[in-house]
């Protein structure tokens, strides 16, 4: 079974004039906001083996404070250059090429795709705010039959939605 966590990137900033949209930080919010669903994960014991993040700094910070709270180390955060503005079939293809042995993984990037992905994985899966994951779990061991392998489990948490599954 593979364990796939798709995370939009927390609260971010507005982009100041002339910033690059990739140099976006999070909010305080934001920081909080990421920081407590890697606590969420580590007390339900099921956080991520292998964290992959777009580059834009709000999404490595979402996934830096993830990493943080789930005992990885900063360097345990892998940046994906294609996971910055990607389409959900270019999310895919990152996520059907991941290696095996890697049972949990976290993909921390941005929407529309990273939700669309969730909602075409578990269609009961509906919007996507900053700070949502989408944790799907798959009836495979192998990666690359993800999306067409049977979705066996699949939850939606928000920032504001409350409770988690226990």
């Amino acid at each position: 079974m593979k364990v796939l966590f798709l995370v939009r990137h927390a609260r971010a900033r507005g982009a100041a004039p002339g910033q690059d949209d990739r140099e976006r930080a999070l909010t305080e919010g934001g920081e909080d906001d990421a920081s407590a669903l890697g606590r969420r994960l580590a007390a339900l014991d099921i956080a991520p083996q292998r964290l992959l993040t777009s580059p834009a700094i709000r999404a490595a910070s979402t996934a830096g404070l993830i990493a943080e709270t789930t005992g990885h180390g900063p360097g345990e955060v892998e940046i994906v250059d294609a996971l910055y503005d990607a389409l959900s079939e270019t999310i895919l293809d990152v996520v059907r090429g991941l290696d095996d042995r890697t049972a949990r993984v976290a993909v921390i990037a941005h929407n529309p795709g990273i939700g669309e992905l969730a909602q075409a994985l578990s269609p009961p899966i509906a919007g996507f705010p900053p700070g949502a994951v989408a944790i799907l779990r798959i009836d495979t061991d192998r990666w690359a039959e993800v999306g067409t392998a049977r979705v066996l489990e699949a939850w939606q948490e928000t920032p504001d939605s409350g409770g988690w599954p226990a």
